[in-house]
């Protein structure tokens, strides 16, 4: 049998208990021995008590929950590493659901790649939901461009993460002044590049992604990820000096026509639609927070780096 490592999960969760319910039910599945994975919760100061969702599987894995005042999910990310005693750390959200082999592969990567990072893939759920899939060819087109190399990747996902524990320490874990998520992962990963480290991936570790976006909250979530695409921009530019960087314009006119290539042309012309939509929110919040930083010192300091 193979050598599988101690591990601990670690899911940030914020008022969506059914979720959560549904990503522990999950991870009950999971083949990997009961006696070598241990879960953390880290409630993001949610209103409603999560105590009874936890209780229900506290007597088939080693699972705790701990509160926090609400941070957002880098902090709680944070907080459940401190708790860790295990070797290594695997992250995912309380909206995703783990094949029952995630964590195998996952540890087994890790074990096999001393120092590096590993991402696994996330695959989305709700194929009806315009906005959801739309979401999920965004992901796609990340991983294929930064990740192009397994062996040398650039981008992962934090809901689908695995680090050695005393190196993500050693680092600092995530930066907490990205108080939502967008783009604490972006920032993790390349700091994690910066002090040597490496990153590979791992497409056969896959959990599935259940968030059922509606128009107005898959506005909200680009706008919010152009916000953080703004500070992770301006952080790195403080650090590297040479100014904003963008990708080039075939990075963006590529994922604006990837649906041609995945789909019939009736649900191909409703996703470059949706894509184009979540561009211009993303612009959107991108151009506010640029706005901020140009006219009021707090929000310079508050969007520096490290």
């Amino acid at each position: 049998m193979e050598s599988l490592p101690h591990i601990t999960v670690i899911i940030p969760t914020f008022s969506r208990p059914k979720q959560l319910s549904d990503c522990l039910g999950a991870l009950m599945l999971s083949d990997y021995p009961r006696e070598r994975f241990k879960i953390v919760v880290v409630d993001d100061d949610s209103p409603m008590e999560l105590d009874p969702i936890v209780e229900v599987y506290r007597s088939r894995v080693d699972l705790t929950l701990v509160k926090q005042k609400h941070g957002g999910p880098a902090a709680a990310r944070n907080v459940g590493a401190t708790i860790a005693r295990s070797e290594f750390i695997a992250f995912t959200d309380d909206d995703c659901v783990p094949e029952p082999d995630w964590l195998r592969k996952l540890a087994l990567s890790l074990r096999a790649t001393p120092n590096a990072a590993v991402g696994g893939f996330t695959i989305n759920s709700l194929t009806d939901n315009p906005y959801s899939e739309a979401t999920q060819l965004i992901v796609n087109h990340l991983y294929r461009y930064f990740n192009a190399d397994p062996l040398n990747a650039h981008f992962f996902a934090s809901n689908n993460l695995g680090v050695p524990t005393d190196h993500f320490r050693a680092l600092g874990g995530f930066d907490v002044r990205y108080r939502w998520a967008a783009a604490e992962d972006r920032d993790f990963c390349d700091r994690w590049l910066r002090s040597g480290r490496g990153m590979i991936c791992d497409l056969s570790a896959v959990v599935r992604h259940v968030h059922n976006l509606t128009l107005g909250s898959f506005c909200r979530q680009h706008w919010q990820y152009g916000r953080g695409a703004f500070r992770f921009r301006h952080a790195r530019s403080r650090f590297t000096r040479e100014g904003l960087q963008f990708e080039k314009l075939s990075f963006y006119a590529k994922l604006l026509l990837t649906p041609l290539s995945q789909t019939n042309r009736r649900s191909a012309g409703r996703l470059i639609s949706t894509l184009a939509l979540s561009q211009c929110a993303h612009a959107s919040g991108f151009t506010f927070d640029w706005m901020k930083c140009l006219f009021t010192e707090d929000a310079k300091i508050e969007s520096g780096g490290r």
